[in-house]
């Protein structure tokens, strides 16, 4: 990771931001992820998790939503992950993410974990740390049919975001760029 050589870390004790950053990632449920249509964004919320090893966050999308569209045709997106405290705005922290993102694989996760061998071993584990995340994804057994149509509408398809540029802030007005 690099750093501007304008940037200074005086809103973090003089920390590195990557672990501001990575925390963020890590324990944040939902992002915005923004989309273009030609030049109108798009912006809507998507349940993600963040992959260290290979700096990438994923979600899973329904292939016929309004954001899969947008990234057949352009696949740069940018999200936005943040904390707000409701009474000091200047304790409000978030990043801004520019990135490249990539159709992974098709999903059935109404299936059982064996039925799932189509999916690369790299598919495989960025679906068993959804269902770590997001513990609904892994009882397909529930008797609640509105659920399981909701996770298969909303689950067809996996897709990576390759982490480019990073904006963080936090504890104050200032702006920290990250490269990757």
């Amino acid at each position: 990771m690099e750093r501007s050589k304008e940037n200074t870390y005086s809103n973090l004790n003089g920390k590195d931001p990557k672990e501001a950053i990575t925390n963020l990632l890590e324990t944040s449920f939902f992002a915005y992820l923004c989309t273009v249509n030609g030049n109108m964004p798009h912006v809507t919320p998507v349940f993600f998790v963040y992959v260290e090893d290979s700096n990438s966050i994923y979600f899973m999308s329904s292939l016929k939503s309004k954001k899969m569209k947008n990234l057949l045709t352009n696949n740069r997106v940018s999200l936005t992950i943040d904390v707000r405290d409701p009474v000091n705005p200047f304790k409000n922290k978030g990043i801004m993410i520019e990135g490249i993102a990539q159709l992974v694989a098709e999903l059935y996760l109404w299936k059982p974990s064996s039925d799932r061998v189509f999916l690369k071993d790299s598919a495989k584990q960025v679906l068993e740390m959804f269902e770590k995340k997001y513990p609904i994804l892994k009882q397909p057994e529930l008797n609640n049919e509105k659920t399981l149509e909701l996770i298969r509408k909303f689950a067809e398809v996996l897709v990576s975001i390759k982490l480019k540029k990073i904006i963080y802030w936090g504890g104050g007005p200032k702006f920290i760029r990250v490269k990757y």
